[in-house]
Parts: C-alpha cells; sequence; structure tokens
C-alpha cells in the first residue's frame, strides 16, 4: 500500500474532521488531484501545497512516505 501524510490546516482540518491523516495514493496522482479527492465540491478553495516543507505546486505527483500540507488562504491583519 502506497500512502502519504496529509496535514490540513484552518477549514480544511474540520472539513477533514482531522489535522492529519494516512491517505493512500492511487497510481499518478498529483497534489492537485489529491486534494480534489479527498475535498469535495462545493467544499474546495484554493490551496498551496508544501511537501516535506518544501513548496510545491498541483502538478507534483503525490509520492509516498512523504508529508504533504495543504495550506489555505488565511485572513487577518
Amino acid at each position: 500500500m502506497h500512502a502519504l501524510t496529509a496535514t490540513w490546516f484552518a477549514q480544511l482540518a474540520t472539513i477533514r474532521g482531522c489535522r492529519s491523516e494516512s491517505v493512500t495514493l492511487e497510481s499518478g496522482e498529483t497534489l492537485a488531484a489529491l486534494y480534489a479527492r479527498l475535498i469535495p465540491e462545493p467544499r474546495r478553495v484554493p490551496v498551496r501545497f508544501a511537501v516535506d516543507d518544501v513548496w510545491a505546486t498541483g502538478d507534483t505527483p503525490a509520492r509516498p512516505g512523504t508529508v504533504v500540507l495543504f495550506l489555505p488562504p488565511v485572513g487577518g491583519g
């Protein structure tokens, strides 16, 4: 089984019901595809991705054994 650790921030943690979880990957899945599979419309918001604490893009392949951060926009001042 190929899995990674997904770490959710802000409202995404509420939607998923946890801050962190192990997620099984589908073959050839990118970070954007993984996000689309795990966060259903219409609750999906724009996010930034980081893999093992390094910024990544949505077309980055999701790799087993990594930690992926899903970071939505944050308001404040």
